[in-house]
């Protein structure tokens, strides 16, 4: 395998493998490949599968690859891979359709990132490269959102501009979050999106993301979705995932969510108190980000 040591910002590998949990787990794992190997002997991927959108860019159709690793505190060994996170810890998509069944290789990809870092980056700049080859042969170009399902600071941990330089056919990373825009340093390669819920904060950081171009997203229940998205100054986000075409407020509908953990039962959800926003609370961050 290639060295992709000037992708990889070793000042964060050396904090990653310092850790107690990284000690941890390499103290239960051996090896990389330990973790990444199914009870059947198949090697786990990293990269999801992609969708391909009715959106080009220069005439090339747009493909998208997630990366999904294990939410918030859910790997184990003391692992926080979503520190901002509030009420949506327990409204995550990892709890609706199919997500529900690939909790272990979420929580394997999790380990193994934490537990051999350079292992795991090489590894997934490889399948990276490999998918932007596949797109380009295709005519497609590739985007990849590496918080599939998780908020990890990824501009801390590989050099995004110069791997959208490098690898033909990649057009760029995006993702979600929840830190304030003055904890992350998105670039023209990562372009993020603020998701605003119940926090204290979440207006003045709506209105921070807003001010320098970047979208924010609320997550709505369907009768509100329905209305709001009448509103010609709503984006309808479910209609695309690429956010990084958006410049202002999007709408998610909420998911219909199922605990693994009481064996299929719904959630229970308090709007307006969570992750779920009232009519008015989307309304409100509008008029006060409207002239950011």
């Amino acid at each position: 395998m290639q060295d992709y040591t000037k992708y990889i910002n070793q000042t964060t590998i050396k904090r990653i493998l310092a850790g107690k949990p990284s000690k941890t787990i390499r103290e239960d794992y051996p090896s990389y490949l330990h973790i990444m190997t199914t009870a059947k002997g198949h090697k786990r991927t990293i990269i999801g599968s992609g969708a391909k959108t009715d959106k080009t860019i220069s005439g090339r159709p747009e493909v998208t690859r997630p990366v999904y690793l294990a939410p918030h505190k859910s790997a184990g060994y003391g692992i926080n891979t979503c520190k901002m996170a509030g009420a949506c810890r327990h409204d995550c998509l990892v709890a609706s359709g199919r997500m529900v069944y690939q909790t272990e290789s979420r929580i394997a990809r999790t380990r193994a990132f934490y537990g051999y870092p350079v292992d795991f980056l090489t590894d997934l700049i490889n399948q990276i490269q490999i998918a932007a080859l596949q797109a380009h042969l295709n005519g497609d170009i590739l985007f990849m959102r590496p918080n599939g399902t998780s908020d990890i600071r990824w501009e801390k941990v590989l050099n995004l501009d110069l791997l959208v330089q490098d690898i033909t056919g990649l057009g760029g990373f995006y993702d979600y979050t929840k830190f304030p825009l003055y904890a992350r340093k998105p670039s023209k390669a990562y372009h993020l999106t603020y998701s605003a819920d119940e926090h204290i904060h979440a207006e003045q950081r709506s209105i921070e993301y807003r001010k320098h171009g970047y979208p924010v997203t609320m997550v709505v229940e369907n009768e509100d979705y329905k209305e709001l998205k009448k509103n010609p100054a709503i984006i309808d986000g479910d209609k695309s995932d690429q956010r990084y075409h958006d410049d202002g407020i999007v709408i998610l509908r909420a998911k219909s969510l199922r605990d693994e953990e009481f064996k299929g039962r719904k959630y229970s959800r308090k709007k307006g108190r969570g992750l779920v926003r009232t009519f008015q609370q989307v309304m409100r961050i509008l008029e006060v980000t409207c002239g950011s």
